[in-house]
């Protein structure tokens, strides 16, 4: 019987051996910091779809560990193909820290992270590596308007199957209006499926789940590609599952708090429940074993990488032009770095006829929530109308964060909306205009509300927040183009986007009677006929 030796981890020798792949990797971080402080703040953001973002890079580690045994039959060697994809990442790089463009962001970093592998280990170690590195791609967070499309999608496809789960099993007379689900077993009346409860959120966190799964679990290509596939039906059954389950605790509570408090922590039980079925099915198909990472101490290709990794002239021009860039770094000012909203309070008509106005606190939360945004709160009362108050929000930002679609936060608050109408309303001053506005009625406990909210910029007018966010988005495009046929125009463009200010104006009233309607949009006239500066940009 022989006796077992174990060896100690000479991590010393690893410091030497990988000084030149860590001093690059130490480089790359402090590159990409700023891109990394976007991204901490959208993964740290309540009800952020990419709260499992800090987990990523711990997980691509254990993938590309997973490859040692693989890794060790390779001799790294640098490549200068390397070279081009780090100059080619260069000017995205700098174009992404201008213009502040997630999409960029993602590209520069996987270009620059595959020109870095490249040059310090060569062709076919970073090929094993390839599916680790593009894993990455998974904590990099896309276009807010492009999930808010897909959200919209799944919420009512969530919805509609949540209406058939209820109707089969617990309250047949229920039923589905948009995303909101009808029965008068629930407390309210009223389920609203909103945008935490639209399962993109869980579809995101399973697809990065199954990814990992499949790499590290032994099966075929096919095998795999189908349990990965899975992953799409199956976060929507779930999800549609969780939303009958917190129906199922209104019904047999009686209490929306209990409905609320299951809401809250029942999104971690739906990843449970995912992760298990996938198991589950993995077995199934006769995916029972995982890879294995052990490198047989017998095979003699391990000495390929004793060698100090990365000394060689692609490792040395690495580091250089790594230097270069982040000397360049501190260079590229985002244009988009907004002051704070500044609303023209000159502008604003505290009275107006018989109409007296007082200003209404905003709460912290709100503040919070729409910091980049200078806030008023107005109450106006009339002795012509003593009964029918009318409320008006200001708000004026450079930056859309710092506005919220009234359709995810009043439904939120627990006040469904039962009317939703495009208005136009025309005032002939300060100048002709039309104003295109959003008419909302909504369904209180003891009294149905009336708003009508639009947006400006300049004498531009939007009725929805969707339609502002695209208006921005259009302004981006043409600063990118801009920017890309003249990169001279960065000053100019500075100046250019601080004449682009959002002013946001809510007005609300009681519907009292049925005239109230038909006061609101009178009131809204005057108030814009008393406004002198309505539709002119506020230059800083």
């Amino acid at each position: 019987m022989s006796e077992k030796t174990t060896s100690k981890i000479n991590y010393g020798d690893i410091l030497r051996r990988y000084a030149f792949v860590i001093a690059a990797a130490v480089l790359f971080v402090l590159i990409q910091m700023p891109v990394f402080k976007n991204w901490w703040k959208i993964w740290m953001e309540g009800e952020s779809y990419y709260s499992h973002g800090p987990l990523v890079p711990l997980i691509a580690l254990f993938m590309a560990w997973t490859n040692k045994p693989k890794l060790a039959k390779v001799k790294p060697s640098g490549s200068y193909w390397g070279l081009v994809l780090l100059l080619l990442s260069i000017p995205v790089y700098c174009v992404a820290l201008l213009m502040e463009l997630r999409f960029l962001y993602g590209v520069s970093f996987l270009v620059m992270t595959f020109g870095i592998s490249l040059m310090m280990v060569g062709w076919k170690p970073t090929l094993i590596l390839a599916i680790p590195i593009l894993f990455l791609i998974t904590m990099m967070p896309i276009m807010s308007w492009l999930l808010d499309k897909w959200t919209l999608h799944l919420q009512i496809i969530s919805a509609g199957l949540s209406t058939k789960f209820l109707q089969w099993t617990a309250t047949p007379d229920a039923y589905q209006s948009g995303s909101y689900i009808h029965s008068p077993a629930f407390p309210n009346g009223t389920l609203l499926v909103g945008v935490p409860c639209s399962g993109l959120k869980l579809l995101i966190s399973l697809i990065t789940f199954s990814w990992f799964f499949i790499y590290i679990i032994k099966g075929t290509t096919v095998r795999k590609t189908i349990l990965f596939l899975f992953s799409l039906p199956l976060s929507i059954f779930i999800n549609a599952l969780r939303i009958t389950m917190i129906g199922y605790a209104g019904i047999w509570s009686g209490s929306q708090k209990v409905m609320t408090a299951f809401h809250d922590w029942s999104g971690y039980l739906s990843l449970i429940i995912c992760f298990f079925i996938l198991f589950g099915v993995a077995k199934l198909m006769g995916m029972r074993d995982f890879k294995s990472w052990e490198v047989d101490p017998a095979d003699a290709a391990e000495k390929n990488w004793n060698t100090i990794v990365g000394k060689t002239p692609t490792g040395y021009c690495a580091l250089i032009v790594l230097l270069i860039i982040l000397c360049l770094a501190p260079l590229l000012k985002p244009i988009y770095n907004f002051p704070k909203g500044k609303l023209p309070r000159e502008s604003i008509p505290y009275e107006i006829g018989t109409w007296k106005s007082s200003e209404s606190e905003i709460g912290e939360k709100t503040r919070a929530i729409l910091g980049m945004g200078d806030l008023l709160s107005l109450f106006y009362r009339s002795d012509d109308y003593p009964i029918n108050p009318v409320s008006v929000f200001l708000d004026a930002s450079y930056d859309i964060s710092a506005f919220h679609d009234p359709h995810y936060c009043l439904p939120g608050n627990g006040t469904p909306i039962t009317e939703d109408k495009h208005i136009v309303i025309e005032v002939s001053k300060p100048r002709p205009m039309k104003i295109h506005a959003t008419k909302l009625t909504l369904s209180a406990d003891y009294l149905d509300y009336l708003v009508i909210y639009f947006y400006t910029m300049g004498d531009e007018t939007y009725p929805t927040t969707d339609q502002m966010a695209t208006r921005n988005r259009q302004n981006k495009k043409e600063d990118l183009v801009r920017l890309v046929t003249n990169p001279a125009c960065v000053p100019q463009l500075r100046k250019d986007v601080l004449k682009r200010q959002f002013m946001w104006y809510r007005f609300s009233t009681g519907m009292v009677d049925e005239t109230a309607e038909d006061t609101l949009i009178q009131f809204i006239k005057d108030y814009i006929e008393h406004s002198p500066y309505f539709g002119i940009p506020v230059n800083l």
